[in-house]
C-alpha cells in the first residue's frame, strides 16, 4: 500500500498486464473513502503492457484514509477490461 499525503499532488499508475492498443476508453476509476465513486481518464503510458497514469491534483486529493483505484479499458472490439483494485492509502501531513 502506498502512503501519500491529503493535498499533494499524486501520480497513479496503473498496469493492465494486457496490450492494449488501439483502445477506446482508457480510464482509471476510484473509491474515495467517503464512498464517492468516479472516473479519470488516464493517458496510456505503455500500450504494450496496459500502463495507465493519471495526475492527480492537489485540489482533489482532499480526504485521508484509504482510497481505491483500478484500471478500466474498452479495447476497439468493444471488449471491456477492469483491472486489479489498488489501496492507496492518503494521510494528514505529520502522520
Amino acid at each position: 500500500m502506498s502512503k501519500i499525503y491529503e493535498g499533494q499532488t499524486l501520480q497513479i499508475d496503473v498496469v493492465m498486464e494486457r496490450n492494449i492498443t488501439g483502445a477506446g476508453t482508457t480510464q482509471i476509476k476510484y473509491r474515495k473513502p467517503g464512498g464517492s465513486t468516479g472516473a479519470w481518464t488516464a493517458t496510456v503510458t505503455d500500450a504494450t503492457i496496459g500502463w495507465l497514469t493519471y495526475k492527480l491534483a492537489a485540489a482533489s486529493n482532499d480526504e485521508n484514509s484509504v482510497w481505491h483505484v483500478w484500471g478500466y479499458v474498452v479495447l476497439s472490439g468493444g471488449e471491456v477490461l477492469i483491472g486489479q483494485m489498488l489501496d492507496l492509502l492518503i494521510t494528514e501531513e505529520g502522520y
